[in-house]
């Protein structure tokens, strides 16, 4: 069991760093937070600096059941 989580439009990472944390505490697994908008990743990334050590993963993309761009 790796514990991994996705977080899935993860706007300022309330959730990415609250499951981050739990994770960190436990000793295992990871967070792959996905947010599409510029903007929004920027300030998610300075709340990830703000928190380090976080097992935490992000990715400047957006998650769909389709190929293409909006």
């Amino acid at each position: 069991e790796s514990g991994d989580v996705i977080d899935i439009g993860a706007n300022l990472g309330y959730f990415t760093l609250y499951l981050g944390t739990l994770l960190r505490h436990r000793g295992a697994g990871t967070v792959q937070a996905f947010e599409p908008s510029p903007g929004v990743f920027a300030r998610l990334q300075h709340n990830l600096e703000l928190n380090p050590g976080l097992p935490v993963k992000l990715v400047p993309a957006a998650l769909s059941d389709a190929d293409g761009e909006a």
